[in-house]
């Protein structure tokens, strides 16, 4: 079974295997189609499949081009995809990593020191990206993976090349409301690298904060945290994209207050991505042998119950208990009542075929039937009857 901190489990409606790959879990949906954790005999996957009547086979085919020319290390390394599939899709290497997103969900807001690692990480994956002639235009906390030795970008579902020709309608916004740069909201004919830096800024905002940015983002937060950080910040969120800095300027920036070697995630950040590690580790052949999820313990456990073994040993203790006690009595009574033997100078003897009678003792008794209010009866004593002996 997976474990849930690597990915869901999946749902009547998933699919079983896509290509080559067999699906195991489900590491998340959005508003294009769903990514899935697939398995072969490569190792593990990240296979996402699209629907097709929201992505156009042109931009399925640019994402999946664009992919295969990202610099490596900047992001996942392609492995296959299949475009003339019912529901289209390609497949690219696992990353083990912790998106921000759900690194500020799992702690809160990153300190100042992760925050200045993720902005020198971000920026000099940026600047990889945007050297190779690439716009990634959809930065934003879902799409930056904090990994053991920095970040990768994932999901350039509407990244562009220089040489590409533009997709989206003039007029039409498009990437993520809150970290989109103005001119993507605008629509404007020639969004390219400026863009990315603007929503790297938008980025920042959020780890410091947990809050999206507004439409006119504020930096304040950020400076309540760290004020040169913010200092450094505010200019990418310039409106004109010709006043925002460029990658460059931004790598040299942030390194230049962080400490070598690079310092790691918070803990509690690295112990997850750590947990993913491990999965990632373990070969396929073995997937059977992974812990399934730390489900939470039943606050009302049922009680054990008692084996009823002991319970009737204890009730046949008692019984013979019990009636050892009936004999012991029985016999006690039966020594007391029964008649002495003879002695030699004994002049009586009770009949046998007699009734044996018991003669009221001298002195007053109680009737059993008379009433607690009956005066008692006073009996006076009458001599034994003696009989001859035979």
């Amino acid at each position: 079974m997976i474990d849930s901190t690597v990915a869901e489990p999946l749902g009547p409606d998933d699919p079983q295997e896509i290509g080559s790959f067999t699906i195991i879990g489900l590491l998340g949906t959005g508003g294009m189609g769903e990514v899935y954790l697939g398995t072969s005999d490569r190792g593990y996957a990240a296979v996402k499949r699209v629907r097709k009547r929201l992505v156009s086979s042109e931009r399925f085919e640019r994402e999946v081009g664009i992919l295969y020319r990202v610099p490596f290390g900047v992001a996942p390394r392609m492995l296959a995809s299949d475009s003339t599939a019912e529901r289209p899709w390609f497949a690219t290497e696992y990353v083990p990593g912790l998106t921000v997103d759900e690194a500020v969900r799992l702690r809160g807001p990153l300190p100042a020191e992760a925050l200045w690692l993720l902005l020198a990480e971000t920026a000099a994956r940026l600047l990889a990206v945007h050297t190779a002639g690439i716009a990634h235009r959809d930065i934003k906390p879902g799409n930056v993976m904090l990994v053991r030795d920095g970040v990768q970008l994932i999901d350039f579902g509407i990244a562009r090349a220089a040489d590409q020709a533009r997709l989206t309608k003039s007029g039409g916004s498009y990437g993520t409301q809150g970290f989109s740069a103005p001119e993507q909201q605008a629509g404007a004919e020639n969004v390219h690298t400026p863009a990315d830096v603007y929503s790297l800024g938008a980025l920042l905002l959020y780890a410091a904060s947990g809050r999206t940015p507004g439409v006119v983002p504020d930096v304040e937060p950020l400076r309540a945290v760290d004020n040169d950080l913010a200092s450094l910040v505010e200019p990418c969120l310039a409106g004109d994209c010709d006043a925002r800095p460029t990658a460059d300027r931004i790598v040299a920036a942030a390194r230049a207050h962080l400490p070598v070697p690079l310092p790691p995630w918070p803990a509690d950040v690295m112990s997850r991505i750590a947990s993913r590690h491990a999965f990632a580790l373990t070969p396929v052949s073995k997937l059977e042998t992974v812990p399934p999820p730390d489900l939470r313990a039943d606050p009302n456990p049922e009680a054990v119950p008692v084996p009823p073994a002991p319970r009737r040993r204890r009730r046949k203790q008692l019984l013979l208990l019990t009636t050892a006690a009936v004999i012991a009595v029985g016999a006690f009574a039966a020594f007391v009542l029964s008649p002495s033997p003879p002695r030699q100078n004994s002049t009586v003897q009770s009949v046998s075929s007699a009734p044996a009678t018991v003669e009221p003792t001298a002195g007053p008794t109680q009737s059993s039937s008379a009433s607690p209010s009956a005066s008692p009866t006073t009996t006076k004593p009458t001599p034994p009857t003696l009989l001859p002996i035979r």
